[in-house]
């Protein structure tokens, strides 16, 4: 968990600290205000995506398995507790990692933008910035929680483990594209948009609602910042609720159900189709066996299938903004002629799915 916690928090506080080199060079060439608005927006989407792979690590274990249905089931106390227990030993895991994650980098960010001239005091900015960031985390790990109880509800527990994999690789697609964003958002907030209409531009970006928010701690809101500021507020406190209701509410049915268990159903794949799937060409029980072993395996765990959901989202995501990139610029002649973009998905792929 330490360790956890310092990866966490490592590329944030490294950017708020090297941004210190960035500044030196830039106060001569360019108004720096500009420049903190974009850096602080990257820090905000960094957090997200930070807590959000931390959500997708322990997605697994937020719920009851059939394990400790049977070892706490027979114990006399009460759902309650055991509902209120879950839920604080969740909140504890959010407070571990988006402490030093938030800390660290509000601390080195505050302290770096204040001494180059930022219209704020030190102690301000920093509680400001760490403020927006732990309600950042908290948005997005109380969402996440909330989905998986929505998935559970609404599928059951067997539907729920292929609608999750489904999910996870869509979540993980839409962390990585926050990062394809940053780009272009930095260029609106280093070409002034945050003072002006362009910044509403940005309102369907959820790291916008909370670089508003941060306006209005600061005291620099105007109009636009300051009704994303009150959005992040409200989805903030809305998501949690959220959460801890379909949490309480289906912790018996869930329980009920990790309990009961499945019915062992048969393989998704047709013998048929599967003989030719895992054969090939060449009928060879020997490596036909191994293959068909390695993927049963692949598939029947949890945490496998949540690793390798993750990653494959991360593949996904980049050969989805290559491929968009491509087909936008020249009006798509770069998908009918070779180039490193396109020669290079199959190779992405690879390596992440490895």
């Amino acid at each position: 968990v330490i360790w956890g916690m310092l990866l966490a928090a490592t590329p944030h506080t490294f950017y708020a600290i090297f941004a210190l080199l960035k500044y030196n060079r830039a106060q001569f060439l360019m108004p720096l205000g500009p420049v903190f608005d974009a850096d602080r927006l990257v820090l905000i989407t960094l957090s997200m995506i930070s807590i959000g792979v931390v959500g997708l690590v322990i997605w697994d274990g937020v719920f009851p398995d059939r394990r400790d249905v049977r070892v706490l089931g027979v114990l006399p106390i009460p759902t309650l507790r055991f509902v209120l227990g879950r839920l604080a030993s969740l909140g504890r895991v959010l407070v571990l990692f988006a402490t030093p994650l938030c800390l660290l980098q509000s601390v080195a960010f505050g302290l770096t933008v204040t001494g180059f001239g930022a219209p704020i005091s030190r102690i301000h900015g920093i509680t400001a910035h760490f403020a927006t960031v732990a309600l950042a985390c908290a948005f997005v790990f109380c969402a996440l929680i909330t989905a998986q109880c929505l998935l559970l509800l609404l599928f059951g527990r067997r539907a729920a483990q292929a609608a999750s994999v489904t999910f996870q690789v869509l979540f993980a697609v839409g962390l990585v594209q926050l990062l394809y964003f940053l780009p272009d958002v930095a260029r609106i907030l280093r070409g002034g948009g945050a003072s002006n209409g362009e910044f509403s531009t940005l309102a369907a970006l959820p790291p916008a609602w909370f670089f508003g928010l941060y306006k209005q701690l600061a005291g620099t809101a105007d109009a636009n910042s300051a009704a994303l500021g009150s959005l992040a507020v409200e989805l903030t406190i809305g998501a949690a609720i959220t959460a801890v209701g379909l949490y309480a509410a289906s912790y018996d049915r869930l329980s009920q159900r990790a309990l009961e268990g499945v019915a062992p159903r048969a393989s998704a794949f047709r013998p048929t189709v599967r003989s030719r799937w895992l054969a090939g060409p060449l009928r060879r029980p020997v490596t036909d066996a191994v293959r068909a072993f390695t993927i049963q395996t692949l598939f029947r765990s949890r945490t496998h299938r949540m690793m390798f959901a993750v990653y494959g989202g991360f593949a996904l995501a980049v050969i989805l903004s290559s491929a968009v990139s491509i087909a936008l610029r020249n009006h798509g002649a770069g998908l009918w002629q070779p180039g490193i973009s396109m020669k290079s998905v199959p190779l992405v792929a690879q390596f992440l799915v490895l």
